[in-house]
């Protein structure tokens, strides 16, 4: 492994170890209006954003005939 591959997987480890002592602690538990007067409108789950914006996400390629 080179040293820039290291320190990237290092990094990572470090974020997801202070995400989980976090989550722990209690500290990522709050919730905030913050996203959704940013972006707003409320927020909403993966599902719901997929299906909104499905055409976004389909590949565009010819489906074969059986």
């Amino acid at each position: 492994m080179d040293g820039e591959r290291r320190v990237r997987l290092s990094g990572k480890l470090q974020h997801f170890g202070a995400v989980t002592i976090g989550q722990q602690e209690g500290r990522l538990a709050g919730v905030t209006d913050t996203a959704a007067r940013i972006i707003g409108q409320p927020l909403q789950t993966v599902e719901n954003f997929i299906d909104e914006h499905r055409s976004r996400f389909e590949l565009p390629y010819a489906v074969p005939t059986v």
